[in-house]
Parts: C-alpha cells; structure tokens; sequence
C-alpha cells in the first residue's frame, strides 16, 4: 500500500484540504519519495518530526460486530495509525456522523488509490 502511488494520494489529498501544498507538507513528500519502502516510511512517520506526517499509537475505538443471532457486540480496537492532518481544536457534538461522512468521501478514491481502504478519520486531544 505504501510503496504503489501512496505519494500521490497524500498529494492529492493535501491539495483537496487546503487548496494547495505548503512548504512543509512539500517536505513531507519529498521524505516519503525519497525513503521508497513501506518500511522506510513508516520508520519516517514513527521519527515524529512532521505535524502532517507522523504515527500515532495511544488512540482507542470500538468497532460493532453483527453476531449470527442477530444482535450486534462492540469489539475494542487499539489504532497503530499514520495521520497525515493534525490540526488544532475542534468543538463539536455528536461528531461520529460526521467523522463517517469524511471516511466514506475519501473512500471514494480507493480505485485510484487503495490505500483509502486503511484510513480512519478521528478527533483526538
């Protein structure tokens, strides 16, 4: 996933949140280009060294499970995710409709880029 067009995908997403690429989202291209491997990349987002491009791995969620009778269970999940937006606070209730709404607009772009099958949009402090 992250050694096909995975630089394009994060420029093109770059592009769709702003409008344009700034100088540090330019330098987090350039890395990404430049260390070619999953591996190198994701030792990339794991340095920290970026606000658009770093790993985060303290984040907690629950997923829900349809069981064979019917009913529906929540499983918990511990997220070990690469974020590529961080931005500053958000105030908002009922957040979770929304948070849906931006995953499945990104989804949109899977035949181009199938890394959107791996993205998860979250609020975090």
């Amino acid at each position: 996933m992250l050694e096909g067009n995975f630089v394009e995908f994060l420029e093109t997403q770059f592009k769709m949140y702003e409008g344009t690429i700034d100088k540090e989202e330019q330098l987090v291209i350039d890395e990404i280009k430049e260390a070619r491997t999953g591996d190198k990349i994701i030792e990339l987002s794991q340095e920290k060294c970026h606000a658009d491009f770093q790993m985060i791995t303290h984040l907690y969620g629950s997923l829900p499970v349809k069981k064979p009778n019917g009913f529906s269970d929540r499983i918990d999940v511990n997220y070990h995710m690469m974020a590529f937006f961080l931005d500053g606070k958000i105030i908002m209730e009922c957040y979770g409709n929304i948070m849906h709404y931006f995953e499945q607009n990104i989804r949109l772009q899977a035949e181009k880029y199938p890394v959107v099958g791996c993205l998860k949009t979250m609020i975090t402090s």
